[in-house]
């Protein structure tokens, strides 16, 4: 309860000044995910999720991140997220959410940020699927 509370108190979190939806849907889903499976004791992918996102990777439906929909957005945002912590750290993760819920749009934020397009988070984070481990 307590996993699926914290999920869905991210996505108000995320809202509270009415900007929540400048932010891609993966990207607010994987932030809630994240910190749902984080309250739940789960920090990162447990090998039945790697597994699926390798299948995805290799049946092409795991990029682009924003073509992502249905149940498969939820562990598609969470490993987004998992994989933007560790290439850039969360301090800069952060960074991309706040500019993008002030102002512009994800894509600005992204390249004021991180200077990556969204086809450059979308290859990186391919490749970091193709070496989990």
């Amino acid at each position: 309860f307590a996993g699926m509370l914290t999920h869905e108190l991210t996505h108000a979190f995320l809202d509270d000044l009415g900007t929540g939806h400048r932010l891609p849907g993966w990207l607010n889903e994987g932030l809630a995910e994240r910190l749902g499976y984080r309250t739940r004791g789960q920090d990162g992918l447990t090998p039945g999720q790697r597994q699926e996102l390798e299948i995805a990777l290799q049946d092409g439906r795991l990029v682009p991140l924003a073509a992502a929909a249905g149940r498969f957005r939820y562990l598609q945002g969470f490993a987004a997220v998992l994989f933007l912590e560790q290439k850039v750290g969360k301090d800069a993760l952060l960074a991309v959410v706040r500019r993008t819920m002030r102002q512009g749009t994800f894509e600005q934020a992204l390249d004021a940020e991180l200077r990556w397009t969204p086809r450059d988070l979308d290859a990186r984070f391919a490749t970091w699927v193709d070496h989990l481990q």
